[in-house]
Parts: C-alpha cells; sequence; structure tokens
C-alpha cells in the first residue's frame, strides 16, 4: 500500500531491465527442406557435447516475403547514424593522411578524439575532479 509507489518499489519490480544478459539469441539461415529436428540434433551435437550448452529452438521462421518493412523513424536513424559515420571516417582519413590541423576535420576525427581522451599526462592547473568523471563515463560507454 503505502510502499507501493516507492522508489525501491519501482526499482525491484523493474529489477530484471538491470541484467546484463539475458540470454543470447541467434538465427541461422537454412534450406526449406531442413526440418526443426534436424537442426536440433545438428547443434546438440556440436554445442551440448562439446560446451556444454543448452539452448532452445523457436517456433518462428521468417521468410524473405514476410519481414516487416522498415518505419519512418528507423529509417531516419539509419541515415542519421551513416551520416556521423561518414563524417567521424572522412576526418580521421583527413587527419590521418593530411595531417590536417584544421580544427572542425579534427573534432570529428578518431584519432585525435582518442589521444585526447586517454591522455595520462596532467598539469596542476586542471582539476582533478574532472579526470574522476572522465573514468566514469567511459566505464559507463563500456558497461552500456
Amino acid at each position: 500500500s503505502a510502499l507501493r509507489n516507492t522508489f525501491w518499489a519501482v526499482v525491484a519490480k523493474n529489477a530484471n531491465l538491470f541484467y546484463i544478459s539475458r540470454g543470447l539469441r541467434l538465427a541461422l539461415c537454412v534450406p526449406d527442406s531442413c526440418h526443426k529436428q534436424e537442426i536440433q540434433t545438428l547443434l546438440a551435437s556440436l554445442f551440448r557435447a562439446t560446451l556444454g550448452l543448452h539452448f532452445s529452438i523457436g517456433h518462428d521462421c521468417q521468410t524473405r516475403d514476410s519481414r516487416t518493412p522498415l518505419t519512418s523513424a528507423q529509417i531516419a536513424s539509419i541515415v542519421v547514424l551513416s551520416v556521423v559515420a561518414v563524417v567521424v571516417f572522412v576526418a580521421t582519413f583527413a587527419d590521418v593522411v593530411f595531417h590536417s590541423a584544421h580544427t572542425l576535420i579534427t573534432c570529428f576525427s578518431v584519432r585525435q578524439n582518442a589521444r585526447k581522451l586517454f591522455l595520462s599526462s596532467t598539469t596542476t592547473s586542471r582539476l582533478s575532479a574532472i579526470h574522476g568523471l572522465r573514468v566514469l563515463s567511459i566505464a559507463w560507454i563500456l558497461v552500456g
């Protein structure tokens, strides 16, 4: 009643969202002539006996004709991420090949940003707390 709407009650209710791994899901493309039991036998002999992995084969089969079309938001995300990737690639290429000192180019260069991000030398004019925030933010990105 009173505990139902507390912060910890919401965290406990959604605790499954905090797990890092909820299992691994893989897909396998096989010809139509293959049956589910044949694939299960093959995978069991390969993975269960050698690696001790347990798995289950779902009932959903997707063909080329039954694919769900992309939504407008998905297409927009793909376009934006592709443009960012191209800009980063071009900036890194220009930085490596031409050693460009232009600020607009080097601000998107992976080489320059990695160098600045992993810089370990410090001066007394910098705040040491900033380095702690850098470590925490890198850890946050890497852990996901």
